[in-house]
């Protein structure tokens, strides 16, 4: 029997795209005038985006999760496909020293930001038709995760990469796939990685910034240093909507990488612990409708998208709150960028298609 779609996700959603619309016009607006002399320059573009992926998050909404798990192979090569075309010269546009976007008429798009919903669906649909017991059974996934995750280091981005393969490990033991194989391939995995940071200069001062402010909080880089101005200056309550200062040309990024700070510092303490309460409740939701659901494909996608938001959600205010090494992962539903939208309403709208379809008791399984 078919349920409404749960109401703690929709309240979710409802909560954080408004806030994403109000922390983007107020941190936006001073970088947008003196770009394009226009302060809703950002905001206009986030709501158009919004405007153009709301049907298509209309359409998951109502589409049979069965549908997803026929079309996963092809959605995944599809999207290796672009991780491949977007190291081409001519194709990918390349800022500073990286490739990351398309550009094709009206607009560009991330394929790294696509690539997150598509491992979560093929893990999904891998845990339900391998028995998860012989090594041969290992071997497929992980070489798909590699080489997304393979494909994104080239670009280079190495903040996506990591989260890509952290998502998938942690997704793979939550299906039941053996814990010894998923340590080995990480312990196999460091060495490469180590070779990726050390021959980009950038990676390497990143991470030896973040290793001297461990050890000395005062030599914190200057997008953290900027960062915790502005949550200090936000204290228990903020300043109020629009009255930041650390927005002028002293946070960077105050729209996309550091929005949470912006919210910090205007709306506090509890602006803050409002968004990670909202991606809690998002991760609690996705568990419980996984353990409900009797479609097992359906369930394990139920978890993985959960997983996937909170968890990227939470590296991002790790990043923020001086937890993390400095990385380009936006903050679900709030950060400013049409592909993180699509991406992210998409993940909720199968998640809420899911919740419809949930029974009344837990079902226990292996794995989820």
């Amino acid at each position: 029997m078919r349920r409404g779609y749960d109401p703690w996700l929709i309240i979710c959603l409802i909560g954080l795209l408004l806030m994403g619309f109000l922390s983007i016009l107020s941190a936006s607006a001073p970088r947008a005038s003196l770009r394009f002399d226009d302060p809703f320059y950002y905001f206009k573009r986030h709501l158009i985006s919004f405007l153009v992926v709301f049907p298509i998050f209309i359409f998951f909404l109502k589409l049979n999760p069965k549908f997803l798990k026929k079309w996963t192979l092809p959605f995944l090569g599809l999207v290796i496909l672009l991780l491949i075309l977007v190291l081409l010269p001519g194709i990918g546009i390349k800022v500073g020293e990286a490739r990351r976007w398309i550009k094709i008429p009206f607009f560009s798009f991330q394929p790294s930001e696509l690539a997150k919903i598509a491992l979560v669906l093929f893990l999904a649909k891998a845990s339900v038709e391998c028995s998860k017991k012989d090594l041969r059974d290992f071997i497929w996934p992980l070489a798909v995760l590699f080489a997304v995750v393979g494909l994104v280091l080239l670009e280079p981005d190495f903040g996506t990469a990591g989260f890509l393969y952290v998502l998938g490990v942690v997704l793979m033991f939550l299906y039941g796939w053996r814990l010894i194989h998923l340590v080995f391939s990480t312990l196999v995995l460091i060495p490469p990685l180590i070779l990726v940071g050390l021959s980009k200069n950038y990676i390497f001062k990143r991470f030896m910034d973040f290793l001297a402010y461990l050890e000395d909080p005062t030599q914190a880089p200057y997008q953290l240093k900027q960062s915790f101005l502005a949550l200090a200056k936000g204290g228990l309550w903020g300043v109020g909507i629009g009255l930041g200062k650390q927005k002028f040309f002293f946070l960077p990024l105050p729209h996309v990488d550091f929005v949470l700070a912006n919210i910090g510092e205007e709306c506090g303490f509890w602006g803050i612990t409002g968004i990670g309460m909202a991606f809690f409740i998002i991760f609690w939701r996705g568990l419980k409708i996984a353990l409900k659901h009797s479609d097992p494909f359906s369930s394990n996608l139920a978890i993985g998208l959960g997983l996937m938001l909170t968890l990227q959600a939470f590296l991002n205010m790790g990043v923020v709150l001086g937890f993390f090494p400095i990385t380009g992962l936006p903050l679900p539903f709030v950060s400013y960028g049409g592909t993180s939208l699509l991406v992210s309403l998409v993940s909720m709208g199968i998640l809420l298609r899911i919740s419809q379809d949930a029974v009344g008791e837990k079902i226990w399984r292996h794995g989820f």
